[in-house]
């Protein structure tokens, strides 16, 4: 049985929802606990499964206690000065977004995401920040004919920063447009940095995969820095005011991962390597002034001749196509190798790309067998998955439980799971 603890320290409130492993019965609701408690406080949600769709209208912070073991369906943040950390959340079918926040100065941190619909993160308010959340497999809603994003991102002064986006598959939403953030209403004085997104898809599939895409409206003021954007587009932009620096566009050859600067007055396109592509960055033809260019690496390690846009840029600017030298491009590790020419190939000396010489290791996560939810470990989320789906039947793969992609969800996919149980 579960019920609810209440212990006071000082002002704040922490609220315990007791669990017992392994039993499926419903924990005390999470936003029971969030009613319950003054604004200002703390609660400490305990690890569980969490059948509901959380309103917060006041400003508190809301932790799981051990992170990304309370699984729960959609945020809805109204007030100002929340702080939403540490969740597994699987977004719901009638909200566009898993997190969905609504007021200002809001923080929503540490969550995994996984299958929300049409994106896992929706910033509405001002000055909000998302930092350090994993986002995956954000689908179409059912007839909706809608994309699947990762962040959607509107408003004033919010920051994406630290944020890992993969595996939004255009082979389980064919119709839509993928982008790891978008907007095509007001943005301005957004930072968008030290982000990882990985939808990058072989073939005609991944044709509409696009790391930053907004459209014609008010945009302003528009900071990229430090990402690594695995997409058949790196930018699709339109605004004024946009500075896209110390980046990573990776391509695969086949797709085309260009940079496309359109309606565009003021942007900064510096310090960046653009690597294995057909397209290095195109301007388009639409009205544009006032583009700065330099310092910047193109490069095809199939030795093919890369492409540039030459028509915009001074011809002064400082375009190179020497071997970047990543530590291991194959595994996704796009830091740079010590003695790396692109060490000191930025603006004064500086580094080009999104990582500093000898700065760690990307953040690209080894999946594992049994890893159903793709969070680099083996563990009882993945289990529960297998438990739903088993003895479902299909085609060969059709669900991740189906490990040995034989059309059933049977023994020898529990076995597999339970062989790699803690890894």
């Amino acid at each position: 049985m579960k019920k609810s603890k209440y212990i006071f320290i000082g002002f704040v409130l922490i609220a315990f929802a007791e669990f017992v492993f392994p039993s499926s019965a419903r924990a005390v609701s999470i936003q029971s606990q969030v009613d319950a408690a003054p604004a200002g406080s703390t609660i400490l949600i305990q690890p569980g499964t969490y059948n509901e769709v959380v309103t917060i209208n006041k400003a508190i912070i809301l932790k799981c206690a051990t992170q990304k073991t309370c699984v729960t369906h959609s945020f809805i943040i109204n007030g100002s000065g929340v702080t939403v950390d540490g969740f597994y959340s699987l977004g719901s079918s009638n909200y566009e977004g898993a997190m969905i926040v609504n007021g200002n100065s809001n923080t929503v941190s540490n969550n995994v995401i996984e299958s929300a619909c049409m994106a896992g993160i929706v910033i509405k308010g001002s000055s909000n920040l998302a930092l350090n959340n994993e986002i995956l497999k954000s689908r179409q809603c059912p007839g909706s004919g809608s994309d699947a994003d990762g962040i959607r991102i509107f408003a004033d002064g919010n920051v994406a920063r630290g944020n890992y986006i993969h595996n939004i598959s255009s082979l389980q939403n064919p119709t839509a447009h993928i982008d790891c953030f978008q907007s095509w209403g007001t943005l301005t004085n957004a930072t968008i940095e030290n982000n990882y997104c990985y939808n990058l898809e072989s073939g005609t599939t991944g044709a509409g995969t696009t790391g930053v895409q907004t459209d014609v409206g008010n945009v302003h003021n528009i900071t990229i820095r430090n990402n690594v954007f695995r997409v058949a587009h790196g930018l699709n932009m339109r605004g004024d005011g946009i500075s896209a620096t110390n980046n990573v566009f990776v391509g695969d050859y086949y797709n085309t991962s260009y940079v496309f600067l359109d309606v565009i007055t003021g942007a900064i396109f510096k310090n960046n390597i653009i690597y294995n592509t057909t397209n290095g960055i195109i301007v388009g033809s639409a009205y544009k002034t006032g583009i700065t260019g330099g310092y910047n690496i193109i490069y095809n390690a199939n030795g093919a001749a890369p492409s540039r846009d030459s028509a915009y840029f001074s011809s002064t600017d400082k375009w190179q196509t020497m071997n970047p030298a990543f530590v291991n491009a194959n595994s996704g590790d796009f830091h740079l190798q010590s003695g790396s020419p692109a060490c000191s190939a930025g603006e004064n000396g500086t580094y080009a790309g999104a990582y500093s010489c000898g700065s760690g290791t990307s953040p690209v996560l080894s999946a594992k067998p049994g890893d159903l939810n793709n969070d680099a470990k083996v563990d009882i989320f993945d289990y529960n998955l297998l438990v739903g789906d088993y003895g479902k039947t299909g085609s060969a793969g059709f669900v991740p439980s189906d490990i040995d992609k034989n059309g059933k969800v049977d023994i020898f996919d529990y076995n597999i799971l339970v062989g790699n149980y803690g890894k």
